[in-house]
Formats: C-alpha cells, structure tokens, sequence
C-alpha cells in the first residue's frame, strides 16, 4: 500500500543517474529533481493486481540535457511517463521506457507528510 508522505526517488540510464524529492497525498505527486525537472501527477494502487499505476508529467527546464542524453533545447520539454510499479510497502523498484531507452527507478518512503 501506498502512503502520504515523502518518497525518495532516484533514477539511472546508461547517460547516468538523478534523484528527486516527491510528496504523495491523496493519490497526487508534486517534486522536483536534482536537475531542476518539476514532476506532477498521479499514483493509484491497484489491490487487486497488486501493482501502483502511476502518470507522471516531467518539465524539463530549457538548455538542459535530460537523463536519457536528450537535450531540451531553447524551449522547455513535456514529457510524460505512464506505467505500472510492484506495489511493496515502503520501497519499490521498476524500469520505465522513454524513446526507446530504460530508465530503471527506485521510489522509497522517506517519512510523513
């Protein structure tokens, strides 16, 4: 099960590896990664099947390159990340695909809102 709070997450592709800050509340996500990418969205858990669907939009500044080695360019970039994760209390970990490259995640509980 999933609960309101804080969640450390941290990421990594072949081009390297980031972390954010998120808040959780009442199935909403808000944070910011270390690279200045603001996160919002959504995390439902689904019993039944046992896993968190989650759809989360990422806006990277202009100017930066993202953690799959994609530049933004003179314009910020939209991107959003739709997908399932293991459902384990605390701390889960799964990959997700973005243009053709892996970017495994690890998401663990960091403590109440």
């Amino acid at each position: 099960m999933i609960q309101d709070g804080f969640y450390d997450v941290t990421y990594a592709t072949l081009h390297g590896e980031g972390s954010a800050r998120v808040r959780y509340e009442n199935g909403t996500i808000f944070g910011e990664t270390d690279r200045g990418t603001s996160l919002q969205g959504y995390c439902r858990h689904d019993v039944a099947r046992g896993v968190l669907q989650f759809e989360i939009a990422a806006v990277v500044p202009p100017g930066k390159v993202s953690i799959t080695g994609l530049a933004t360019g003179d314009e910020e970039r939209r991107v959003l990340f739709k997908g399932e994760a293991p459902a384990r209390a605390g701390q889960t970990r799964f990959s997700i695909d973005f243009a053709g490259r892996a970017i495994d995640v690890s998401a663990r509980y960091a403590g109440p809102l």
